[in-house]
């Protein structure tokens, strides 16, 4: 039998010891690298989605700037003396183009729009694709991604077919999208570190890739032979842990899925190293503390053999209760100071996997909340416009009826954008970058300015202001206070029956000014009046009269607002009788009454 030295055998049995937690910390990283990766991939995927949307609408609305030049009587004189000026200004104006022409039916340019070129000479663009296409069908086309014929460069080109009074094609707009200029935008979007934006064309060549702003003819080509991108092309959402983007060469993980009406493909990808880099860099630490610790613990094997057993037995027992997922302090019966240390770096770890695990579901459960607050949200006015989008383009409908579509189009698109703005808004504020645009001002005024952009149009619904004599003066941000008046009044007329009178007041108590909205409309349950600021509360449940079946952030909104004004905000209602709205301010320093009733104005 072979003699083993004590002191062999106790770090043999110190290296036994220590295994499990080496074990564990391998098993504990691959385990939250496999979950940091599927998380990512899940934000890829909620990004390419929403990108996809975005595209969609830069698309349509290019598509609807096409189709009301092709409607415009200018435009069909085909008079370049008229024309070139006119769409020069129109691009300007609208700023999400880069050219607007008008070609007749032979295919020869008429009117040229782009204004960083001259229009001579003229274009012919009876040998492009887009151009039969739209000839031919006498509908709408969107192109693939193709060379422009002025300037050479990548681009994309939504046309419209100029139809005569009897809806026969003359000539065809094009609108002009350069690939450059989307390349950039998208680049000037809050990307994460290594996250890139990616658009192909039906065919799948790219449009642009914002990790790759200058693309080469065969940089455009690569991705067609991407299994993920075919996928996306047949209609199918995919996602990929580890691919090789053959434009930039390097390892990815992202998502790719296909726009919905005009069956492009977005990607949204993200270097793999960059994003494991925060878990492997804690990976690192951990291995590093844990080495160290192991060897100072090692060398001094021999003096605490008799006084480690214990300790290093409770070591085992912790690390394979955290492997079970049963997270608890470490408490080592020592007083040595290498494995206190070794205790405080255990439990550091455990904090931070808590940590880690308890921000992971605090996201989750956000986003998941959010999702399904919005699609509930963005539902029915995306559906209107889509209703209305389609009966349009029929061109059945009277000049009654499209006014009327066009008005409705237009409603659902200023209610997508108010719910927009007030998510941007809330994230400013509770990622502290929102700024106040800080003045003095009267709310008197800005009341009656509000108020009076309330009733214009709105004959059913009369709006009494009660106020009190004199200017309000308050330092704060003009445009956000209108705001949060302007909803209080759209709720107040929205919930109040018709003919009821909605009465907006503005008093002055002592060094505040309070505006208040009252209404004659269902009220809000006591219970429910604490919750009313939340962001996507329904003040109403369903089921009970007064329901609307939608739910917004403006309420929240208005009260990160105030709150950032120094005030106060809150909601008086009695169910049945109607709800009053209310908001607090400070009066400004140099506006604020002395004891004796007379103004004290402050000038230092």
């Amino acid at each position: 039998m072979n003699r083993v030295s004590f002191r062999t055998s106790l770090l043999v049995s110190f290296a036994l010891v220590l295994s499990p937690v080496v074990v564990l910390l391998a098993t504990t990283f691959r385990a939250n690298l496999t979950r940091e990766q599927q998380s990512t991939l899940h934000l890829q995927m909620l990004s390419a989605q929403a990108f996809a949307l975005h595209i969609e609408q830069v698309f349509d609305a290019a598509e609807g700037l096409a189709l009301a030049v092709a409607h415009d009587p200018l435009t069909h004189t085909m008079d370049p003396r008229l024309l070139d000026e006119h769409l020069r200004d129109l691009v300007r104006d609208h700023g999400g183009v880069d050219a607007v022409n008008v070609f007749d039916a032979r295919g020869i340019n008429r009117g040229y729009g782009n204004p960083d070129q001259a229009a001579e000479p003229r274009l012919d663009a009876s040998q492009r694709d887009y151009f039969r296409v739209a000839m031919a069908t006498n509908l709408p086309a969107l192109s693939d991604v193709v060379t422009l014929m002025r300037p050479p460069v990548p681009g994309i080109v939504v046309s419209a077919p100029i139809r005569d009074a009897e809806r026969r094609p003359v000539g065809v707009v094009h609108v002009v999208l350069h690939a450059a200029r989307l390349t950039r935008e998208y680049q000037a979007m809050r990307l994460s570190p290594g996250q890139a934006v990616l658009l192909m064309d039906r065919k799948g060549r790219l449009a642009f890739h914002t990790g790759a702003p200058l693309l080469t003819d065969e940089d455009a080509r690569a991705m067609i032979n991407l299994d993920l991108v075919h996928r996306a092309l047949s209609g199918v959402a995919t996602q990929g842990e580890a691919f090789t983007d053959p434009v930039t060469g390097e390892v990815h993980l992202g998502a790719f899925v296909p726009t919905p009406r005009h069956h492009w493909v977005v990607g949204v990808i993200m270097n793999r190293v960059v994003a494991t880099a925060p878990l492997q860099a804690l990976f690192r630490r951990e291995v590093l503390v844990l080495l160290l610790l192991s060897l100072l613990s090692g060398g001094l094997a021999l003096w605490l053999a008799r006084r480690l057993s214990h300790p290093v037995r409770q070591l085992q027992s912790a690390a394979l209760a955290v492997g079970r997922g049963a997270m608890g302090a470490l408490r080592l019966r020592t007083r040595n100071r290498e494995l206190l240390d070794l205790e405080q770096a255990f439990n550091q770890m455990q904090a931070q996997l808590e940590q880690r695990e308890t921000q992971v579901r605090e996201a989750l459960t956000l986003r998941e909340e959010f999702m399904v607050a919005a699609a509930h949200e963005l539902k029915t006015p995306v559906t209107t416009i889509k209703t209305w989008a389609r009966l349009l383009r029929a061109g059945t409908q009277s000049a009654e009826r499209v006014q009327q579509g066009l008005q409705a189009v237009g409603r659902q698109a200023e209610r997508i954008a108010m719910l927009a703005d007030d998510l941007l808004l809330v994230a400013r504020f509770k990622a502290g970058s929102a700024a106040l645009e800080r003045e003095e001002l009267d709310l008197h005024e800005v009341l009656d300015e509000v108020v009076a952009r309330a009733t214009r149009g709105n004959g059913e619904q009369p709006v009494r202001v009660v106020a009190a004599p004199g200017a309000l003066w308050v330092r704060g941000d003009r445009e956000l206070l209108g705001r949060v008046i302007a909803r209080l009044l759209e709720n107040a007329i929205s919930y109040s029956p018709s003919g009821a009178e909605v009465v907006a007041a503005a008093e002055k108590h002592g060094t505040d000014v309070t505006i208040s909205v009252s209404d004659h409309g269902v009220g809000i349950h006591p219970e429910r009046q604490q919750h009313v600021f939340e962001p996507f509360y329904e003040v109403v449940p369903a089921g009970e009269r007064g329901y609307r079946s939608t739910v917004s952030m403006g309420l929240h909104a208005s009260y990160q607002i105030i709150a950032a004004h120094g005030g106060r905000m809150g909601v008086v209602s009695t169910p049945g009788e109607g709800s009053t709205f209310w908001f607090r301010l400070p009066l400004a320093k140099e506006h604020v009454v002395g004891a004796g009733g007379d103004e004290r104005r402050d000038n230092v």
